[in-house]
């Protein structure tokens, strides 16, 4: 297996109790991991962050002082722990930093943080409309990032995310939480009648 077909089946299962969990779908989860970590080869040893969340100050969880660049319409006004470089870059600025980011225990625990994003972060929330749409869930991510190009992508990522899982045969299974919301409808159901 190639080190994408290996990062989409070490998350594959993981990704899919948390598009049954908070309905965001299992392949945008994938994707946005991917492009955030270069298929897991840029993730920082035992920070499981995924996702690039900044851990701003109502994080109260791990962090880790992380390199990136940020991309803004101004070079001045703008505050980070650390600046690095400021490049001009069409009609803004390519900003090179250090800042802030979440740390997480597994794997688990990040795309549950990034699903409690979505859900919660008024930015977001017009996404889950489109839960059944992938592109135009994506399109609803604008915010997310500051990079321009952003959004394709993502859907492009989303592609390949998809060409592997289904080359790699994957597919989704009922976790215990759905099982177990299944059995007490129909238990409802029954006694009901």
């Amino acid at each position: 297996m190639t080190n994408s077909e290996i990062f989409v089946y070490n998350l594959f299962d993981d990704a899919v109790k948390i598009e049954q969990a908070y309905k965001i779908p299992h392949d945008v989860l994938l994707a946005q991991a991917a492009l955030e970590t270069g298929w897991g080869k840029t993730i920082n040893p035992g920070t499981n962050a995924y996702f690039g969340i900044k851990a701003g100050g109502s994080w109260k969880g791990k962090r880790h002082l992380v390199t990136t660049s940020e991309y803004h319409n101004t070079n001045t006004g703008i505050t980070y722990p650390q600046v690095i470089s400021i490049t001009p870059s069409g009609s803004g600025y390519i900003w090179k930093v250090k800042d802030w980011f979440r740390s997480y225990n597994n794997s688990f625990d990040s795309l549950k943080d990034y699903a409690k994003l979505l859900t919660q972060g008024q930015p977001y929330k017009n996404a889950l409309m489109y839960k059944d749409d992938p592109d135009l869930f994506i399109e609803q991510l604008s915010a997310y990032a500051t990079d321009p190009e952003y959004i394709n992508k993502v859907k492009a990522v989303r592609q390949s995310v998809v060409n592997k899982i289904q080359s790699l045969n994957l597919k989704k299974k009922l976790f215990p939480l759905g099982l177990i919301l299944i059995l007490g409808g129909l238990l409802y159901y029954f006694l009901k009648k």
